[in-house]
């Protein structure tokens, strides 16, 4: 049967509203609506920062894409192409692991695939980073499997390339992508794989699949001593009528879809719990799916771990010096003090630091930027202006792009303020849950928190450092 989007479906750009409220002709007259539908030519979305003189495809239903500039060929994303019998296939994933070791983040998994199909059979296997892949290794039911690196693109309902059917007949584009590996099965039987990867503050790992029913256990998350919170995303096939190649379109680094079922995980003894996911209950899809796993564990983070570590050292250094100084006129610590003598240590460290930019009407107290990362850090003494607003505060200042945040809490009073700081991250902005609330009282108390922001539709985990002055 012809795929075909009705107007009381749902839109296919991921909004969750219904087609005819949405991006159907009737709604959204503008040029550049890429779900126009049947009725309407079809558009193919490609280009690059300099100016290109041509573009190449492949004729085959295996191939890629490629821009044209002088003699050069400038890669775009691979495809493979599918027909509609690839949805008579059924998939059940047998089991979904992460797991954490020194440097590496391992994610492992096997899927079950039953049909009777006599083509291969694709699955896509990636990451956030391609780049950040140490080793892959897959096998189909213990025997060698054919599987080949890049950003790929599975095609559903094609029975050559996209371009040429283009030529032909005129339908809804429909495919998965990921930047990872292409597996290919001969026969029905079990793919098991192992991705490795260098691990970061934030690690995403998907598994797209093109077939009709699928089958999805609850992953297995080990973090052991990192304080981690994970979000498990099932995220619907992507449907278009133009055909997109830009490289844009294929950046697994932001959520692309509001329609998608989305579930929060926070570690528990040495796992990691999703909210309403049973563990002894699989969920059940009928259409192609892709899985995306996020992991942030923001002790490992090039940025706000290595700021951990220095925090560490300059509270050492500051108990060796005799402890906190104080104004001799009114006995108060400064926090812009303290923030800048942590700022002058993050840049001699070689970070790129900025102390006060203004955003969003406030102005944040320490920027760190490294590479496309960019983190904010907010400093506030306990019981001085504004304290119990400090996440609320450092949540604000985030954009789409913020990638980590920390609160550093400076307390100059004798007591512990943990239950106190604890009660108060359950009040901040889109609250799900808080780590180590019952640690024994130390010079410094790291804690974890997460959050969900409905205005982004994201997962955020913010770090907090406690300094209790009076034990240095």
């Amino acid at each position: 049967m012809k795929f075909q989007i009705l107007p009381k479906d749902k839109c296919p750009c991921g909004s969750g509203n219904e087609y005819r409220k949405c991006h159907s002709p009737k709604r959204d007259r503008s040029d550049n609506n890429m779900w126009k539908g049947p009725g309407y030519k079809q558009v193919i979305y490609f280009g690059d920062k300099k100016t290109v003189s041509g573009f190449h495809f492949d004729k085959a239903k295996r191939g890629e894409f490629k821009l044209l500039r002088d003699d050069d060929r400038i890669p775009l994303p691979r495809f493979f192409c599918v027909d509609d019998s690839i949805l008579e296939c059924k998939a059940i994933v047998r089991y979904l692991s992460i797991s954490v070791e020194n440097n590496t983040i391992k994610f492992v998994g096997s899927v079950g695939i039953n049909c009777n199909l006599q083509s291969e059979i694709p699955i896509l296997i990636g990451c956030s980073d391609i780049n950040s892949i140490k080793k892959f290794e897959a096998n189909f039911a213990g025997k060698p499997i054919s599987y080949e690196r890049g950003v790929w693109s599975i095609y559903i309902g094609e029975d050559e390339n996209p371009i040429a059917r283009i030529k032909k007949q005129p339908q809804w584009f429909r495919y998965l992508y990921a930047s990872g590996y292409l597996v290919e099965a001969e026969a029905t039987g079990e793919i098991n794989f192992s991705l490795y990867a260098n691990i970061k503050g934030f690690n995403l790992f998907t598994l797209a699949m093109p077939f009709g029913e699928i089958e999805i256990p609850h992953p297995q998350i080990s973090v052991l001593d990192h304080q981690t919170t994970c979000q498990f995303e099932i995220e619907k096939e992507r449907v278009s009528w133009d055909l997109i190649l830009h490289q844009d379109i294929f950046s697994e680094k932001k959520r692309a879809r509001k329609d998608s079922r989305l579930f929060l995980g926070f570690k528990k003894d040495e796992g990691v719990d999703f909210e309403d996911f049973d563990e002894s209950v699989r969920k059940h899809f009928l259409n192609p799916i892709k899985l995306r796993i996020g992991v942030s564990t923001p002790d490992l983070s090039t940025i706000i771990g290595k700021f951990n570590e220095i925090l560490d050292r300059t509270i050492r250094t500051i108990s060796e010096d005799g402890g906190f100084l104080f104004e001799e006129t009114s006995n108060r610590i400064l926090e812009a003090d303290f923030r800048d003598y942590v700022l002058t240590v993050l840049k001699s460290s070689g970070y790129y630091a900025i102390a006060e930019p203004s955003r969003r009407g406030g102005f944040i107290d320490i920027l760190l930027k490294k590479g496309e990362s960019e983190s904010i850090i907010e400093f506030k003494v306990w019981g001085r202006r504004k304290y119990k607003e400090v996440i609320k505060q450092v949540l604000d200042y985030g954009t789409p792009w913020t990638t980590e945040y920390a609160t550093v809490i400076i307390n100059p009073n004798k007591g512990s303020i943990l239950d106190k700081f604890v009660d108060n991250a359950r009040k901040a902005p889109g609250f799900k849950y808080i780590s180590d609330e019952n640690q024994d009282p130390t010079a410094l108390q790291k804690l974890t928190s997460s959050h969900y922001l409905t205005k982004w539709d994201r997962h955020i985990v913010v770090s907090h450092l406690i300094i209790n002055t009076t034990m240095l």
